[in-house]
C-alpha cells in the first residue's frame, strides 16, 4: 500500500511532499503456506531443468545415429568396394 503525505503550499496548490510506503503484516497461515510453495516451485524448475537437459542429449544422441547411418548407406552406395579391391590388387602387385 501506498500513501502520500499532502501538504499545501503557499499558492493553494496540493503538492506531495513525499510517499510513505505501508506494508500491513502477514497472517501466520500466509507465513506458513509461502515458504512451502517456494520449495515446491524450486523442485520444480530443477526437474524441468533436468528434463531439459535430458532432451538436449536425447536429440544429440539421436543426430548423431542418423548421421552414422547415413555414412554406412551412402558408403555402400559410392563405391568403396571398388576402391578396397583396387587397393588389394596394389598390395599383391608389390609382393
Amino acid at each position: 500500500m501506498c500513501a502520500a503525505k499532502v501538504r499545501e503550499t503557499n499558492k493553494g496548490f496540493k503538492g506531495c511532499q513525499f510517499w510513505a510506503w505501508f506494508d500491513p503484516a502477514m497472517c501466520e497461515r500466509s507465513k506458513a503456506v509461502i515458504p512451502g510453495l517456494l520449495k515446491s516451485r524450486n523442485r520444480l524448475e530443477k526437474s524441468v531443468a533436468k528434463a531439459r537437459q535430458r532432451e538436449k542429449v536425447v536429440w544429440v544422441l539421436l543426430v548423431a545415429s542418423w548421421v552414422l547411418f547415413a555414412s554406412i548407406i551412402l558408403g555402400g552406395m559410392c563405391g568403396c568396394g571398388v576402391t578396397k579391391k583396387r587397393s588389394l590388387e596394389l598390395a599383391s602387385a608389390i609382393e
